[in-house]
């Protein structure tokens, strides 16, 4: 049988989501893989582009009660490879850490942890 993956995407060569809740991601935002340096950087530094509000970065629906409490992020229920702190607004800690780029607009963002928000 073919595993989940850590985003609660689609498997490669299968028909369906690998979990119901798959159904629900947005798809707003990726996980940045590298960000850009030097030259790259300034030229995405110059954009000043404003970063869109946290609804319109966010994958996965906030949870409207605590059994329904997902990583808005990857989608991922808390469990043994998935910790999600209360103060994190539904942030897990592996999404936390990671770098993240906006679809639409190409801005990158990160999680701030004094702040709670991205």
């Amino acid at each position: 049988p073919r595993k989940a993956s850590r985003s609660g995407s689609m498997d490669e060569g299968s028909s369906s989501p690998t979990n119901p809740y798959a159904m629900l991601h947005r798809g707003q935002s990726k996980r940045a893989p590298s960000i850009p340096v030097g030259d790259g950087l300034a030229a995405v530094m110059s954009r000043k582009t404003e970063a869109p509000p946290y609804e319109d970065l966010i994958n996965f629906p906030r949870a409207k009660d605590k059994d329904e409490i997902r990583c808005v992020m990857c989608g991922l229920p808390p469990g043994p490879g998935c910790v999600i702190p209360r103060q994190n607004k539904d942030v897990c800690k592996e999404c936390d850490k990671s770098t993240w780029q906006h679809c639409a607009s190409s801005v990158y963002f990160k999680w701030c942890k004094g702040c709670k928000k991205f």
